[in-house]
């Protein structure tokens, strides 16, 4: 029985492949940090592992020096997919993490390849990508096919391209320098199940989201939609690569993909016909497009390999659509049911603060994590003004009210509420959580040193809370090593509260993009709730709260950050909030 490693074997492509080897006869063994992979992908339609994950699936960071080595000295082929990617906005925000991560992925496993020798190691076959193409040849809206002998002189336009072309030169020393047979096949825009499907998600399953969750979520398109990509089904991916382990060696590199190119614009009618609920897409120009097309020359693909694509984009689309259909059913979020309406945008739960600690309580975290949102006005004009920021509050589990022109408008309503304000509401849940045994985790705050005082002040003032730990992320978008490292921690602590304080709406994308990363838990979104429990920002008297001034005291004390937020903002909500009576006179 031939032994292989697979990296990234927990991934859309790798569990595929993993699950083909299998049932071919291989002994499979594989290495992935599950940053996207999940553990659930390597289950057999008797939904049991098809490896035993306890000798044959390793738990492993690829970038660190000598973590490949102990896998790869178990194996006689390395099929390498390990790396790190995701959506286009992903892709160009983190270029330097980014290049440094893949490039380190890559030398890691080849040294160790390298160090075992070809008497041990057989094969290896790495996946690179067509992005390492020169940006020259895929600039064109009607694109002529992309040929092997055209990937030089280098000119790839983002950092991706870039680290998956090193890693293809780096093996070709290998081979030349060792004779381990070697096989670099270049894929298209791969797509299929299982697959990730949520924020750092690509083109297909981004747009089939969205078009399960339309209306509550906007079918919206990055880019003109003019952009377009040779798309490849992953069946036909894994094809390619088994047909590589038989007859590649050698043929360096592959192109794999299909001749034609599809349009985003095309591709996102496709699956608003598929869902069949009528919707248009809208064209955000505003976000980046990447190359602006491309398609394959799949010539040397056929001669070598005898490969050619099977799955037409029409049937794999619809399938794709159907399983992540069946995901997002399946792990329909608990939503409190909203009780008004805000200026056409915001659904809010009028709740009062004893009301709210039981439903926070109340709240299921299986399927996916709870997500509870305070609202003021400055939220419900962010929300007016951008759809996908209402879409955020319409997925919360709870959307309570924190702004006391929201309770008095819900009170005139006839609805019994209070201000949900973040310092409140988080002293009420640690009471509760005392008596009941649950456990925190605080992320966000300015620093490390805010973080102590918070921590000195609850254990003071709330004898019996258990605090599992804090973390303060720094002033820029964590890489994904640091993301996966910090849900990594959250999920080994199993805390029941969460609580995010890294300022709106910022702190809302990073709950909703975590839902399914972190278990288990309540995730609360308290803003500056922090600041005021560390004692490094003075809460407002009650008065100016009751008296709706409490902005105004804010104000005075950060304005250079806040006038924004104050002043236009709540001009601009006065005008929607005109704009929704003289709407509501008319009819």
């Amino acid at each position: 029985m031939k032994r292989i490693l697979v990296t990234g074997g927990c991934g859309m492509i790798g569990s595929n492949l993993v699950k083909r080897l299998v049932r071919e006869g291989w002994e499979v063994y594989v290495a992935d940090s599950l940053w996207r992979g999940k553990l659930e992908n390597l289950n057999g339609a008797d939904g049991k592992p098809v490896i035993d994950l306890k000798t044959h699936f390793f738990l492993k960071d690829l970038s660190v020096p000598g973590e490949a080595e102990a896998v790869i000295g178990q194996v006689e082929y390395v099929a390498h997919l390990a790396d790190v990617v995701a959506g286009i906005d992903y892709v160009f925000r983190n270029q330097g993490e980014l290049f440094r991560i893949n490039n380190l992925i890559n030398s890691n496993v080849f040294h160790a390849c390298r160090k075992a020798g070809k008497d041990k190691i057989k094969g290896i076959l790495y996946v690179g990508t067509v992005c390492s193409f020169p940006k020259d040849r895929q600039s064109a809206a009607e694109p002529e096919p992309l040929r092997e002998e055209e990937l030089f002189p280098a000119m790839p336009e983002s950092a991706y391209g870039w680290s998956k072309l090193i890693g293809q030169l780096e093996l070709g020393y290998l081979e030349r320098e060792t004779g381990i047979p070697c096989c670099t096949l270049m894929l298209h825009n791969v797509y299929g199940t299982p697959t990730d499907f949520g924020a750092r998600s690509q083109v297909i399953p981004a747009l089939i989201r969205k078009a399960v969750r339309y209306p509550d979520e906007p079918f919206t398109v990055w880019g003109s939609g003019e952009q377009g990509r040779a798309f490849l089904h992953v069946d036909d991916a894994v094809e390619a690569i088994v047909l590589a382990l038989e007859k590649g060696w050698g043929e360096s590199p592959i192109q794999i993909g299909p001749s034609v190119c599809t349009s985003i614009a095309t591709l996102a009618a496709q699956i608003a016909e598929i869902s069949g609920k009528g919707m248009h897409p809208v064209f955000d120009t505003t976000k980046p497009e990447g190359d602006r097309a491309r398609c394959a020359d799949a010539s040397k693909a056929l001669r070598v390999l005898g490969w050619q694509p099977k799955v037409t984009l029409e049937d794999g689309l619809r399938q794709t659509y159907a399983w992540i259909e069946t995901q997002l059913r399946a792990q329909q979020p608990y939503r409190l049911p909203r009780d008004m309406t805000v200026c056409g945008a915001v659904g809010l739960c009028t709740l009062t603060r004893e009301a709210f600690v039981r439903a926070v309580f109340d709240l299921p975290t299986e399927p996916i994590s709870a997500a509870v949102f305070l609202a003021g006005v400055p939220a419900v004009v962010a929300a007016r003004e951008n759809p996908e920021i209402a879409a955020l509050y319409a997925r919360a589990s709870i959307t309570a009210i924190d702004g006391m022109p929201l309770v008095r408008r819900a009170r005139r309503q006839g609805f019994v509420c209070e201000r949900c304000a973040a310092p409140d509401i988080m002293g009420l849940v640690f009471e509760e959580s005392i008596r009941r045994g649950k456990t925190h985790y605080f992320y966000g705050g300015k620093d490390d040193a805010t973080l102590q005082r918070l921590r000195e002040n609850l254990e003071r003032d709330y004898p019996g809370i258990r605090i599992l730990g804090m973390y303060a992320p720094p002033f820029r978008p964590l890489t994904a090593q640091e993301d996966a490292r910090v849900c990594a921690e959250i999920n080994r602590l199993q805390p029941d509260f969460v609580w995010v304080g890294i300022g709106a709406p910022k702190q809302e994308k990073w709950m909703q993009a975590h839902r399914e990363t972190i278990h288990g838990a309540v995730m609360l979104g308290v803003g500056a709730g922090f600041d005021f429990l560390a004692g490094t920002l003075a809460k407002a008297p009650r008065w100016m709260e009751e008296a709706s001034l409490e902005w105004l005291f804010r104000l005075c004390q950060e304005p250079k950050r806040l006038w924004r937020r104050y002043l236009p903002g709540g001009v601009k909500y006065l005008c929607y909030t005109a704009e929704e009576r003289m709407k509501r006179g008319k009819s």
